[in-house]
């Protein structure tokens, strides 16, 4: 499919260009627009260009049944003279015309309509009530698709007509009529999905994440979309990668505002972090947001306008005296002569919508701040007398932060941007870096490139397992390899015949009475000692893996609820030696066989695939070695130190305390499909810095060894391997800057800098190093702006440097 698309500013006259050629043509076109105000004015205007336009308005104000009354329009031969050649309708009437012949007719829609929609529920008794009617599919990511059971779309139909009578029905109608409507797809993530399931106990959080379907625009002559930033709208990026292409209106040019308009503008904001409703409820306290809008106040005009969210327009209403606006203020045109306008929402995606965006199409944090409440910020300015060209008076925008200060004059290029202290001192801090990135759909290419070869490499790897181990039909063993301590580098690698050969090895073993130290230690990956003079067991020596562990400790998240979030794939869980040793944490191991070998960055991406599922489910995961565990958050105790395909993990035994022992048995599931998994796996750059970082790690864990027992040749080790790691790191980076392609220097020095300094460069160190390769490009200079911030951001601690 193509759409045309016309990407102008707010005030630009899109909607009068797309009138002044429905006015001059026979063509048939149908003007969809979101209100039923806007409709009516812009059927006013084009009998203003041309009082004998056959043109009709279809909307509830002047017909009973809209959808009807546009099928029949849609249909009536175009040559009769008394037949209308111009329909005006809203979003909602181009939504649902299924059946209809449409393809005489071109359609304009005036404003960008949302391509998601985010339900959350809180489930509790009513949750059989909704997961009786729905049944699942595979979904994008790690998610799953709800669709309605056969058999149960009457009944799902029947509680829509309940929904004035029945508070429950009422409660769910949004979703019935997403998940009734051809044009949508529904996701729920995996781990909400089987926490919800019927051994789930307490109230369980379910979010519907649904995505316009681009068939909604199917089967017109032609369509065109309008909209300001059209061409960086959330519906751009996501059917962008679903195959729909975008143009250019062969009639109507994209314009951007004029540098007169943005001179115009000075925006100011009250802080440098990123204003959340976190911020706002707790970092502000109780009545901080009141008492922050208190002193905002003196800086105002007596008349302007103003938006916040919903829920607190009630805490400041009486404060605010100017004229109150709805936080969606699309088309509202009356306040051209208002000079002032104050924005104090935070109109950010909840996290678990914004989580399932970023994973599913791979929108990063500014793609989804620029989508949707950036725009929504750009749109209410825009109500003022800001959108009149050719005016001079001055205006000003008050916004909550730096971020969207920037984005505004980024949109208006001349805008000034002033910092409005407010002296409150959980306002104040450092200014957020936001790295310029590739589009969503050049992430996504790159992820699937990714996946692509994942796929590829493991076919390889199971054909060469197949081959080593003569197994070229049929089952094909499974590999283990073992070691009876810790420290040694006597290992053992077994083929077991089949899994359940592994479950009996694993069940036997958790009977017996040993100490820990004394239980010996298995990893599912088979060792070539030879490969590395450096280690017999390390990264480096990985020829593959079959199945995945995931260790936890001191965790919040119980036996029972890890097996539930992991309830689609084949697995066991089973308790550590010291389980319940903490009271009220939990320690234990959990086993996942997967259907075909991998390699160790596939190994480590799936282990994030399965860890991811914790986060959704609301325990805390770690992003790093050794990071802080929050106080106020319920962890999931996964050890991020053991998501490598070279570690070990302890063999089962009897609990020290008896009455902790743990035996999760859901071997009969199905085994993990490699291939599926895959399809979550998000593209990840810092995956080569932790890699390398890890080897060079283990290598030097094992040589300071040999030297712990003279501590003068251990300083002087360290320090040698120190310089080493430095010059290899400087090395390494300049290959990967060679290997740059044109434009996406952005992208990269960031990622590069972190490489430097996760190596033991200092800020200033690693600000040469690049200043040197930058001098050595051409255009390289342009970026040495940019690396200022980045060496800003390493002194200031901030580059999340994983070890």
């Amino acid at each position: 499919m193509n759409i045309n698309l016309i990407s102008r500013g707010c005030g630009q006259g899109k909607t009068q260009a797309a009138l002044n050629i429905m006015a001059k043509t026979e063509e048939r076109y149908v003007m969809a627009q979101p209100s039923l105000r806007l409709v009516n004015q812009s059927h006013a205007d084009l009998l203003g260009k041309n009082p004998d336009a056959r043109a009709q308005v279809i909307t509830s104000d002047t017909n009973g049944g809209v959808g009807q009354s546009i099928r029949a329009a849609l249909s009536r031969p175009g040559l009769l003279a008394q037949s209308p050649n111009l329909l005006f309708v809203t979003h909602k009437g181009v939504m649902d015309l299924d059946g209809a012949d449409r393809s005489g007719w071109n359609l304009i829609v005036d404003e960008i309509p949302s391509a998601t929609e985010h339900l959350e529920y809180k489930l509790k008794l009513t949750r059989r009530y909704v997961v009786r009617h729905l049944a699942i599919r595979p979904g994008i990511g790690d998610s799953y698709e709800l669709v309605i059971k056969p058999g149960h779309i009457e009944k799902v139909q029947a509680m829509l007509r309940d929904a004035g009578k029945d508070t429950l029905a009422a409660a769910l109608a949004d979703l019935w009529n997403l998940l009734l409507n051809p044009h949508y797809r529904v996701f729920v993530t995996k781990s909400e999905w089987l926490s919800a399931g019927e051994t789930a106990r307490g109230d369980v959080e379910l979010n519907a994440h649904a995505i316009l379907q681009p068939s909604v625009f199917a089967g017109w002559k032609s369509v065109t979309l309008m909209g300001a930033n059209a061409d960086k709208s959330r519906l751009v990026q996501i059917w962008s990668q679903m195959g729909v292409t975008f143009s250019a209106h062969p009639s109507i040019e994209n314009m951007a505002h004029s540098q007169a308009t943005g001179m115009r503008l000075t925006v100011r904001y009250m802080t440098n972090k990123v204003w959340t409703r976190y911020l706002r409820d707790n970092a502000l306290g109780r009545t901080g947001f009141r008492d922050m809008v208190s002193k905002l106040v003196p800086n105002l005009p007596d008349d302007y306008i103003w938006s916040a969210n919903n829920a607190d327009t009630g805490k400041v209403e009486q404060i605010m005296v100017g004229r109150k606006l709805p936080p969606v203020s699309h088309g509202l045109n009356a306040y051209r002569s208002i000079d002032t306008a104050v924005s104090l929402g935070s109109f950010n995606d909840d996290l678990a919508h914004a989580r399932f965006l970023s994973d599913a199409f791979q929108l990063s944090d500014e793609d989804l701040f620029r989508s949707r409440a950036g725009e929504m910020t750009y749109q209410m300015v825009m109500r003022t007398s800001l959108r009149m060209e050719g005016e001079s008076k001055p205006v000003s925008a008050f916004v909550p932060d730096w971020r969207t200060a920037e984005f505004l004059a980024e949109l208006l290029p001349g805008a000034r941007v002033e910092h409005l202290d407010l002296g409150i001192e959980e306002l104040r801090g450092a200014k957020p870096r936001f790295r310029v990135a590739n589009t969503a759909a050049e992430r996504m290419a790159k992820t699937r490139s990714k996946q692509a070869a994942a796929v590829e490499r493991s076919n390889e790897l199971l054909e060469l397992h197949r081959i080593a181990s003569g197994a070229l039909v049929g089952e094909a063993p499974v590999i283990i390899t073992s070691k009876a301590v810790v420290a040694t580098r006597d290992i053992a690698s077994h083929a077991l015949p089949d899994w359940d050969s592994l479950r009996d090895l694993l069940e036997s073993d958790r009977h017996r009475k040993l100490d820990k130290d004394k239980a010996g230690l298995i990893v599912g990956s088979l060792m070539d000692p030879d490969a590395s003079p450096d280690s017999v067991a390390g990264l480096a020596n990985v020829v593959y893996t079959q199945f995945a562990w995931m260790d936890v400790d001191d965790g919040d998240c119980s036996p029972e609820q890890a097996s539930r979030l992991l309830g689609d794939v084949k697995h066991l869980v089973y308790s550590s030696f010291n389980n319940g040793k903490v009271a009220g944490k939990h320690r234990f191991r959990i086993v996942v066989p997967m259907n075909k070998p991998v390699d160790a960055p596939t190994y480590r991406a799936i282990w994030q695939v399965l860890a991811d599922r914790f986060a959704a489910a609301g325990f805390w995961v770690p992003t790093k070695a050794g990071e802080e565990v929050p106080g106020n958050r319920p962890v999931s105790g996964l050890d991020y130190s053991k998501c490598k395909v070279s570690d070990f993990m302890y063999r089962p035994v009897r609990t020290a305390d008896k009455t902790k022992n743990v035996w999760i048995d859901c071997w009969s599931l199905p085994i993990m499909d490699v291939d599926g998994f895959v399809h979550a796996i998000r593209d990840d750059e810092d995956e080569l810095l932790d890699l390398w970082l890890e080897e060079r790690n283990a290598k030097r864990a094992r040589e300071e060894a040999l030297f712990k027992d003279v501590p003068d040749l251990l300083i002087q080790y360290r320090a040698q391997a120190a310089a080493a790691t430095k010059r290899d790191a400087a090395e390494r980076v300049a290959q990967e800057f060679a290997a740059i392609p044109s434009g996406g220097m952005n992208q990269n020095l960031f990622r590069l800098a972190k490489w430097l300094v996760a190596s033991g460069h200092s800020p200033d160190e690693m600000f040469a190093e690049l200043s040197m390769l930058l001098a050595s490009r051409p255009g390289g200079k342009d970026h040495q702006r940019d690396l200022q911030d980045i060496r800003e951001d390493a002194v200031r601690g901030r580059m999340r440097i994983a070890r």
